[in-house]
Formats: structure tokens, C-alpha cells, sequence
């Protein structure tokens, strides 16, 4: 399950320079893979969805690049919010705020690793974990604190936290991990175990919409009639709100109570939902729940 989900998210058109540089990409590939809530504009206008739409203007992004910078410092902090248009096709109005989202994240990025005298996120990535390795009994790094200094760094582009009204928190991660993930999947067979976590198997689902998806398709999930009449009616549910966060929290606990009857991670289990079953013609038609004002799916 893994290996098919990092398959398909290589960049096999870019000529990396090094592991580094392709964890820098990687981890910049997927701090950018949101757009989700835009699901109905991106198939009117582009006719595909979101993580494509975003796939191919990354690519076109790194073709940009001056001497195949893809990552570097310099270049990010260049990119302008016309370029973040033009490259992702969305000059239609209804696309225009997915174009501010995604340049804002490019920036909050580039301004943090200039301010820190880093070349690029790949020499970021790479000082991370070599840090995580160093303080670590096994000589390897962890994914929890790859994730924490992810979050830690980059607070707009990956802390998915939410302090709810009765006094719940939520800590949901999606992105973050999903980027962890990626590094520790894509540079697999780069015979590097600095990029290989000792603890991978310890994050949770990456849950977005078409996880959340799924789990009412199969009712592991169980709304009630208003709820389900906003997703059918395609009616936006704001970031942080009590419905959009409880229909992730609910799918994140799916996963957990499904991983430990079967023995599989959440990952596993989330991805499985979100690779396959999400997939399948009869699974496309069930209405995803739109969040167009997140940046984290």
C-alpha cells in the first residue's frame, strides 16, 4: 500500500542532484498538497483533481528552476503570487484564492529558511534529522520529531490544531505526516538511513475528506441528517469548525479502532481508504466534504 502511494507521487520528470534534494522536494510536494475544497472548480476547469492539479504545477515549478534548484532558498523566496497563478493554471476567480493559499505557503517556507541562513528546505530536511539521529539511542531519526519541527517551523502550513469551545483539542497532523511519510517512502532506496524513521509505524492516519469520505460510505461514520445534507448539497464546512473537525477526528478514531483489530497501522488502513477505495467509480460519487480555507488537504 505504501510503496503504490509513493510510486505514484515520484517526480520522475525532475533530474534530482541529490537524496537530500529530493527529500527538500518531496517535503515541499506535500506541504503544498491541499486545494481539496476547490474539488468542483478544479474538475469544471482543469478536469481532474486537486493532487493532480497540484502534481503538475509542481513539476512545472521545478522546470523553472535556474540550474535545477528545485528547493533552493533563493528560488522559493523569488516565486510571486502571479507565478504561483500561472503555474497552476488558476486564473478563473473561483481558483484565484487557491493561488494566494499555495504562495503563501511557498513564502512562509522561503522566508524561514532565509531568515535561518538555509540554503534550501532540502539542507533543512537534512540538518532536522540528522539532529533527531544524533539525540537518538538508534543512530536514526524519529518521525515524531520530524513532525514536531515541522510544525514547529512552519505553523501555517502544518499546525493542524484545533482548540474546540467545550474545551477538546485536537491535534490532527494530516499534512505533516503525510510529508514524514513521503520522505521516509520516497528516499527508501537511496541506501540512507538518515532518511528512514525508526518510529514510522507510530503515525496516525493522514486524515483528509476522502478518508472521512469513506468512512461514511462504509458507515464507520455516522452524521446526522443536517450534516449529511451540507456535504451532499456541497455546502462548504469552515476550517476549525465543530463539523469539519469532528468528521476528521471521528475518521482518525475509524482508523485506530480498525488498526488495532487488524493488526495493520492507521497509515495503512487510511491509506488503503484513501488509495483504493476512494478510488473506486461508486466511492468517486459519494459527496467529499468541502473546506476550501485549509491548508491541510
Amino acid at each position: 500500500i505504501y510503496a503504490m502511494a509513493a510510486e505514484t507521487n515520484e517526480f520522475p520528470e525532475l533530474a534530482f542532484q541529490s537524496a537530500k534534494q529530493k527529500a527538500g522536494f518531496l517535503s515541499l510536494s506535500h506541504a503544498l498538497d491541499f486545494g481539496s475544497g476547490f474539488r468542483p472548480h478544479l474538475h469544471k476547469y482543469r478536469g481532474q483533481g486537486a493532487w493532480l492539479c497540484i502534481r503538475e504545477g509542481l513539476v512545472q515549478l521545478g522546470k523553472r528552476a535556474t540550474n535545477g534548484e528545485y528547493d533552493g532558498t533563493a528560488y522559493l523566496k523569488s516565486i510571486t503570487l502571479q507565478d504561483t497563478t500561472d503555474v497552476w493554471k488558476c486564473h478563473e476567480e473561483e481558483l484565484q484564492p487557491l493561488a494566494k493559499m499555495l504562495h503563501d505557503v511557498i513564502q512562509e517556507i522561503a522566508v524561514y529558511l532565509d531568515g535561518h541562513s538555509i540554503d534550501s528546505l532540502g539542507t533543512w530536511v537534512h540538518q532536522t534529522l540528522q539532529k533527531s539521529a544524533e539525540a537518538s539511542n538508534s543512530g536514526s531519526p524519529s518521525v515524531v520529531d520530524y513532525v514536531d519541527a515541522l510544525v514547529q517551523a512552519f505553523p501555517l502550513t502544518f499546525r493542524d490544531e484545533y482548540s474546540m469551545d467545550d474545551g477538546r483539542y485536537a491535534c490532527l497532523y494530516k499534512k505533516a505526516q503525510l510529508v514524514a511519510s513521503e520522505v521516509h517512502i520516497g528516499l527508501q532506496h537511496e541506501n540512507d538511513e538518515q532518511f528512514q524513521f525508526q518510529d514510522y509505524s507510530t503515525l496516525t492516519a493522514f486524515v483528509d475528506n476522502v478518508v472521512v469520505a469513506v468512512c461514511r460510505r462504509y458507515r464507520l461514520i455516522v452524521c446526522d441528517d443536517e450534516l449529511y445534507d451540507k456535504i451532499d448539497a456541497l455546502e462548504p464546512l469552515s476550517k476549525g469548525s465543530e463539523e469539519e473537525v469532528g468528521l476528521r477526528a471521528m475518521g482518525l478514531n475509524a482508523t485506530e479502532k480498525l488498526a488495532f483489530m487488524t493488526g495493520l497501522s492507521p497509515g495503512q488502513i487510511a491509506n488503503y481508504m484513501w488509495g483504493t477505495l476512494g478510488k473506486t467509480p461508486e466511492n468517486r460519487k459519494f459527496a467529499r466534504h468541502l473546506t476550501p480555507d485549509t491548508l491541510f488537504y
